[in-house]
């Protein structure tokens, strides 16, 4: 935009020239031409020494960058960059391996912690399960007067825990089909007295009454009144007690 050279106002003069405007006595100022000229001039000629030294510098520098690099100096210098390019380049993908790889770990970390969660979470849901059946056919032996050491194990094999709507119960089963067990004739599921019945069956010397109280004389059993044998022993001592005294287990 060129310069007016007679304006009412400073308003829209720049600053940097500002000063090369005189007021009148009519109020209007008026641009000194011969000084303007004389700082224009000036300022060309600081930029021409500016670009000068410049140059001159660039010039050194390439003369010092040649002199090292040799009579073919704008072959070795591509060759240079071309090699910074690619140290540029594999230190890219470097970073993008180095990310992958932590993406990589860190899934397969939270994929072994999601695997051990989960085998405790079983485990912790079989004990509870184990310990519900084991509860129920214990409470069912001993209503039934038998010997819940020596005929739990044996039971727990028709047992197991289904959940439905939410809620677990003790389900009895076909020991080696692993089927739901119905009763003869109506086809209702079997409940866990159905199987102490069949306990009874197989092992009578381990109920009250039905067993032997040892030395093979038939009665209705003592001490402990339960097969005879001292209920206070651990159940390892029981077992072999009531295996010594002949009962089945």
């Amino acid at each position: 935009m060129p310069l007016k050279a007679i304006v009412d106002s400073l308003d829209g003069i720049p600053e940097t020239i500002r000063g090369e405007y005189t007021k009148g006595d009519d109020g209007k100022y008026r641009l000194n031409v011969e000084d303007a000229e004389a700082a224009f001039a000036a300022g060309l000629k600081t930029n021409r020494d500016q670009l000068l030294t410049e140059k001159q510098k660039v010039e050194a520098r390439l003369k010092s960058l040649t002199s090292k690099l040799g009579d073919k100096a704008e072959e070795r210098l591509a060759e240079l960059l071309a090699a910074e390019e690619r140290r540029r380049e594999d230190a890219a993908k470097g970073s993008e391996q180095a990310l992958e790889e932590f993406k990589s770990e860190v899934g397969k970390k939270r994929a072994e912690e999601t695997a051990t969660w989960q085998q405790r979470e079983s485990a912790l849901l079989r004990a509870l399960e184990d310990s519900l059946a084991r509860a129920e056919l214990v409470r069912a032996i001993t209503a039934a007067k038998g010997d819940a050491a020596l005929l739990a194990p044996h039971g727990m094999n028709y047992l197991r825990v289904v959940e439905q709507n939410g809620q677990f119960r003790v389900e009895v089963i076909d020991p080696e089909k692993k089927t739901p067990r119905v009763k003869d004739g109506s086809g209702e599921p079997q409940a866990i007295e159905d199987v102490v019945v069949d306990l009874r069956k197989k092992y009578p010397r381990a109920f009250d009454g039905t067993g032997s109280a040892g030395g093979g004389a038939a009665g209705s059993g003592t001490g402990g009144g339960q097969s005879g044998i001292d209920p206070n022993l651990p159940p390892e001592q029981r077992l072999q007690e009531a295996r010594r005294r002949g009962v089945k287990t």
